[in-house]
C-alpha cells in the first residue's frame, strides 16, 4: 500500500513472444501478473494491450483476453465436460475433444468419458491430468495473452513433460508470461 514493488519496468511483447519472469520469493513477479490481469490498480504508469490503455478495456472484457493458469488446479463440481467449456459454451463438444486430444488427455477411456461427474476431491486425475484439464480450458476460451504461474511445479517428470508439450500447444500465436 505505502511502497511500490515494481519500479521502471517497461516492455513490449508482441503476438507468439513469451515473458519470463524470473527472480526471489517476494521480487514482484505475481504482482506484475495481477496488475496486468487488474487485479491490482496501478498508482502511476500505464499498462496497453493492443496499444490501448488497459483500463479503457471493461474488466470483464480485459479478462477475457488473459488466461491465467495457476499451479492449484480448480475443479468444480460437475461433468468433465462441463469443467472444460464453463466459460465458452458455444464451443462444439467436437471441438473439445480435439483439443483433448492435442494435449493428450484421456477422457475417452473414463467409463462415462466427458460425462463423467468430477468434484474437487475427484482423484481419478494425477496433477498432470489436472494440469490438462486446466490448459484445455484455456484453450476452449481462446484468448490473447496466456500467464503461467509455476503450471509445471509439483508434478512428476512424466506429467511435467506432458504439461511443456501442452504449454507449446496453447501458447502458439499467444503471447505469454
Amino acid at each position: 500500500n505505502e511502497k511500490n514493488v515494481l519500479n521502471d519496468i517497461s516492455f513490449n511483447v508482441n503476438k507468439d513472444e513469451s515473458i519470463a519472469l524470473i527472480g526471489r520469493t517476494g521480487s514482484g513477479k505475481t504482482s506484475l501478473v495481477n496488475l496486468i490481469c487488474r487485479f491490482y490498480e496501478l498508482k502511476d504508469g500505464t499498462i496497453k494491450i493492443n496499444r490501448k490503455n488497459y483500463k479503457e478495456y471493461s474488466i470483464k472484457s480485459l479478462r477475457g483476453k488473459i488466461g491465467y493458469i495457476m499451479q492449484k488446479v480448480v475443479i468444480f463440481d460437475g461433468t468433465i465436460l462441463e469443467n472444460i467449456n464453463y466459460a465458452n459454451k458455444d464451443i462444439s463438444k467436437d471441438k473439445i475433444i480435439e483439443i483433448c486430444k492435442k494435449l493428450n488427455l484421456q477422457i475417452i477411456s473414463l467409463k462415462d468419458g466427458y460425462e463423467t461427474k468430477i468434484s474437487s476431491d475427484t482423484d481419478i486425475f494425477s496433477e498432470g491430468e489436472k494440469q490438462l484439464l486446466n490448459f484445455t480450458r484455456v484453450m476452449v476460451e481462446n484468448p490473447e495473452i496466456i500467464i503461467l504461474d509455476e503450471a509445471t511445479a509439483s508434478l512428476s517428470y512424466k506429467s511435467e513433460m506432458l504439461v511443456r508439450k501442452a504449454i507449446e500447444e496453447i501458447t502458439k500465436g499467444k503471447i505469454s508470461f
